[in-house]
C-alpha cells in the first residue's frame, strides 16, 4: 500500500495528506530502452533484474545515478530490486527494444 504522513494543523485541527518519498517513482524512465536513472539521494548497493518467476537474470551495473541494462535483454516486464543502505525497493519495469 501507499505510505502517508499526516499532520494535524495547530490552529485549525485539518488533516493535512503529504506524499512521503515512498510515493515518488525512483527509477525512469520507464519504459525504458537502455538506461534507467535513479531519482534519489541514496548510495546504490546493488541492483537486479528478476523475472516473474523470480529467476535472476542479471546484476546490473551502476555508472553515477544510471543503471545500464543488459543489451541482449529480451523485450518484456521485470522486476527490479534497488539495495541501497536504508533500503530494499522493487519496481517493475517495462523493456522496449
Amino acid at each position: 500500500g501507499l505510505v502517508t504522513q499526516y499532520q494535524i494543523g495547530a490552529l485549525t485541527g485539518i488533516k493535512i495528506n503529504e506524499k512521503t518519498d515512498l510515493q515518488r517513482p525512483f527509477l525512469y524512465p520507464n519504459p525504458t530502452t537502455e538506461y534507467l536513472y535513479w531519482s534519489r539521494n541514496e548510495t546504490l548497493k546493488q541492483v537486479r533484474l528478476v523475472d516473474f518467476s523470480g529467476r535472476m537474470i542479471a546484476a546490473l551495473q551502476v555508472v553515477h545515478n544510471a543503471i545500464i541494462l543488459p543489451y541482449d535483454l529480451p523485450k518484456g516486464t521485470y522486476l527490479i530490486t534497488v539495495l541501497t543502505e536504508q533500503n530494499k525497493l522493487n519496481s517493475q519495469l517495462i523493456y522496449k527494444q
